[in-house]
């Protein structure tokens, strides 16, 4: 087992019609392609805060993610709790066991390094395309500043507007109820 203590980072998400012009700006700011993964994240009912069981395709272990932060549509902090656990279907038995399952998110996600900032290109099932930025930062309001600017002007490159900025997280998104006509 791997545990990760309190890591907090800054991040944004904004939903996107065309993931390949963001592709195409990715290489022109020279950004280093990690792989496509597939990902199923099972979030369970929490009196507080989220908490959902990832599995990635190609990873022996699952992770454990609890984290809060709040539902604004700008850049923002995270404060995230996360343990690896072997074998995922262990770790998966024993979530079951002790809360109920609020939903399940299936997605595609290519992931990319700029500038300590991790770029994830996501497909999500039911939703459609989003891409999100994420740095880790330390919780000093210097570093915090830096990275929200940091984020803000890969945002800006990327040709993302504040008002593409989404609050929700993809469980929230899935969880809403339909838009009536």
């Amino acid at each position: 087992m791997w545990v990760k203590d309190d890591l907090l980072i800054v991040e944004m998400k904004t939903k996107v019609n065309d993931l390949e012009g963001v592709r195409s700006k990715l290489s022109l700011l020279d950004a280093k392609y990690i792989g496509e993964f597939h990902q199923i994240d099972t979030y369970f009912e929490t009196s507080e805060g989220r908490l959902k069981l990832r599995e990635t395709n190609s990873q022996d272990y699952a992770e454990i993610i609890f984290y809060e932060r709040p539902d604004i549509a700008k850049i923002k902090k995270s404060h995230i709790l996360l343990i690896r656990a072997r074998p995922p279907d262990i770790a998966k038995k024993l979530l079951d066991k002790f809360l109920p399952t609020k939903l399940v998110v299936e997605k595609t996600r290519e992931i990319y390094t700029l500038e300590k900032i991790r770029v994830h290109l996501d497909q999500v099932k039911g939703l459609g395309a989003f891409v999100e930025l994420e740095r880790p930062t330390k919780d000093e309001i210097g570093e915090i500043n830096k990275s929200k600017s940091m984020l803000a002007n890969i945002g800006a490159e990327l040709g993302f507007k504040d008002e593409d900025f989404e609050a929700l997280s993809y469980a929230d998104l899935l969880d809403r109820p339909p838009l009536a006509l």
